[in-house]
């Protein structure tokens, strides 16, 4: 094949392709604004009605950024022909072998989130986490964070919480 026709078809190739790639640019572009536009405003905006303090709204941020950035890279994909059914198919089989590879992992992060939600108390409160006593500093997906009366800060993952004489 001479060079001018490997030349022809490569010209060929870009001049077809070059309106998906550009599409597929401003799409990309476009998602990212609207990822970073939404998580900013969550975190301004949601402390206020939910009258909590700032622990929800990082975390409930950071998910929807992160979910619109997904949804965003999954439409450049389709737009460039790539066939997104399967994509979602592997994103679910590695989302259950994470799961289930990470079960205890897990099952703190839901409990985190249940604190959270549920506020059996709040930072400032002091509480008997296992053995550990202390004022709540932060309480997080993982862990809460604990001063105790030394000063010391400690992590607690709370399974036995003990606070204002009853067990939570």
């Amino acid at each position: 094949m001479p060079n001018s026709d490997a030349f022809a078809i490569s010209s060929a190739w870009i001049i077809a392709n070059v309106w998906s790639a550009l599409i597929a640019l401003i799409v990309l572009i476009a998602g990212w604004i609207l990822a970073k536009f939404l998580s900013d405003h969550i975190t301004r905006l949601l402390p206020r009605p939910l009258h909590r303090d700032q622990t929800i709204a990082p975390l409930v941020s950071q998910v929807v950024r992160y979910g619109v950035l997904l949804v965003t890279v999954i439409i450049v994909l389709g737009q460039f022909g790539v066939q997104t059914a399967s994509i979602l198919a592997v994103l679910g089989a590695a989302g259950l072998a994470v799961a289930l590879a990470l079960q205890g992992t897990l099952s703190n992060i839901a409990a985190g989130i249940l604190l959270i939600f549920l506020r059996p108390f709040n930072v400032g409160d002091n509480i008997d986490a296992d053995g550990i006593v202390g004022s709540v500093v932060e309480v997080g997906l993982f862990a809460t964070q604990m001063r105790t009366p030394e000063g010391v800060y400690m992590f607690a993952q709370l399974e036995t919480v003990q606070c204002q004489d009853h067990q939570l």
